[in-house]
């Protein structure tokens, strides 16, 4: 969101990104002078993919992937696949429409409560992406940095973050 900081009368801009585990999404942005009525600006307007031109940050939580999956009768890892899916979706979007700056929070610290089959998943869908991917992101002129605290990932999966950030250091 951006705001001016001198005027606070001025609407702030939110942007959001709406997303479901079957690979549907959309991005909108809308205006509102009250920050508790932006999401009812945003809700109101077309699906509008071509306002997301002047963004040049967009950051995501992904969350919900497992609930919506056993919403329909699947396992929480699938949909952990999908969401992985539709990030894939929204990286090619950001390419396209030259988004400087993605930023994925994509596990936290209370996700070590879950159940450890769950998190080995999670992280193994990291670890595949990379190995399959990485020439790909490395093409893109994508720049990848994990930020946060790594010391309790397990020694393969911070070796690919560490492989992925040093061959990936000098794209912008």
């Amino acid at each position: 969101k951006r705001k001016r900081d001198n005027d606070s009368m001025n609407p702030v801009v939110h942007v959001a990104i709406i997303m479901d585990g079957n690979g549907r999404w959309a991005l909108k942005r809308g205006r509102s002078r009250n920050k508790k009525n932006w999401w009812k600006s945003i809700s109101k307007r077309k699906r509008d993919h071509d306002s997301m031109n002047s963004a040049n940050h967009v950051a995501i939580i992904m969350d919900g992937n497992g609930r919506w999956a056993l919403q329909k009768g699947k396992s929480r890892n699938y949909g952990h696949q999908c969401g992985l899916k539709t990030i894939e979706k929204i990286v090619d979007y950001s390419i396209e429409k030259k988004i400087s700056y993605l930023t994925l929070f994509t596990f936290s610290s209370e996700n070590w409560g879950r159940p450890k089959n769950e998190v080995s998943f999670l992280f193994k869908l990291l670890v595949n992406y990379f190995k399959k991917n990485l020439n790909k992101v490395i093409k893109n002129g994508i720049k990848v940095k994990i930020i946060g605290d790594k010391s309790q990932l397990a020694k393969n999966l911070r070796s690919i973050i560490k492989l992925a950030e040093n061959k990936t250091k000098k794209n912008n």
